[in-house]
């Protein structure tokens, strides 16, 4: 194109008018906005939150033992229940104490225990009718509790001020496993496989691992997790390792050595459980009480299957 082509064509060329300008610009920041909505509400891979859960916090998560489609809730004032994956939950009438933690096992399905402030109860019928567990705790302000998969009357808790306990009795008689542990203590899993293996998700350590009854913890995955390791679950089966933290959810298939960020942007991860008898149904909760589930051990994240 020759010079006197390209002045002719400038020449030409008028600028937009500042109508124009500003119907563009209204454009753009709705676009943008609703992009911002689009990811905050979706997580990633667009996937949408199953259900809100409208509560005044989030505090626990669990699966009935052989049945993937129904999962229990606990918050500060009770329990709720989700009979259909997660989509629509109601409350168990027959709970209103705190289920900061709630624990099951595969050898009893029907038994639910929960623990929280001033709280250990159990219910041997689904959560229809419940009973005050009487131990020799030495306080009442339990901040994590956990079952053995492998023994129905072994249990762990932590008791805020006093460390972690051990009962090999259902819950009647405790004994002093690890004063050590942290005090921000939040969250307790167990693996039985080839040995006892203890992890606590703690607020400011970390995930930390024990092999030796309560004796030693070791940190995992620190500069990946982070300090603050809001939650942690194993599925009793395969033995995969589930931790949100603060920089969010990720998946370790060796004990906790390397893991492997998963694709769930969502923040503020509190609550995750594992279905038994479906180990690659992964359910979390967010501090929005927003509900989110996989069925492909966390790869994808699609409410509506």
């Amino acid at each position: 194109m020759s010079k006197r082509k390209a002045r002719s064509i400038s020449s030409t060329a008028r600028p937009l008018s500042p109508r124009t300008l500003l119907i563009f610009g209204g454009l753009v920041i709705v676009l943008l906005v609703g992009a911002l909505i689009w990811l905050n509400q979706s997580g990633s891979g667009g996937a949408a939150p199953l259900a809100t859960l409208n509560t005044r916090d989030v505090h626990s998560l669990a699966f009935q033992p052989g049945s993937p489609d129904i999962i229990f809730f606990g918050h500060h004032n009770g329990l709720m229940k989700s009979s259909n994956g997660g989509k629509i939950w109601q409350a168990i009438a027959a709970v209103q104490q705190d289920a900061m933690s709630l624990a099951t096992q595969s050898a009893a399905p029907d038994v639910i225990t929960i623990a929280g402030h001033g709280v250990l109860s159990q219910s041997t019928d689904s959560g229809k009718t419940w009973r005050a567990l009487s131990s020799n705790l030495p306080g009442t302000d339990i901040h994590a509790f956990a079952a053995y998969p492998k023994n129905l009357q072994t249990f762990y808790a932590y008791v805020v001020g006093f460390g972690l306990f051990k009962s090999m009795d259902g819950g009647a008689r405790w004994d002093s496993l690890s004063a050590s542990a942290p005090q921000s203590t939040m969250g307790i899993a167990v693996q039985s496989d080839d040995k006892e293996t203890i992890y606590l998700a703690t607020m400011d350590a970390g995930l930390l691992r024990n092999t030796d009854d309560g004796r030693s913890w070791i940190p995992l995955g620190a500069n990946t997790l982070g300090r603050a390791v809001m939650a942690v679950a194993i599925t009793p089966t395969t033995s995969i390792l589930y931790a949100a933290s603060e920089r969010g959810l990720f998946k370790s298939a060796d004990r906790g050595e390397s893991w492997l960020r998963l694709g769930l942007n969502t923040t503020g991860l509190v609550a995750i459980a594992v279905s038994d008898s479906k180990p690659q149904r992964v359910m979390v909760v967010n501090q929005r009480g927003q509900v989110y589930r996989s069925d492909d051990g966390g790869n994808t994240w699609n409410s509506q299957t």
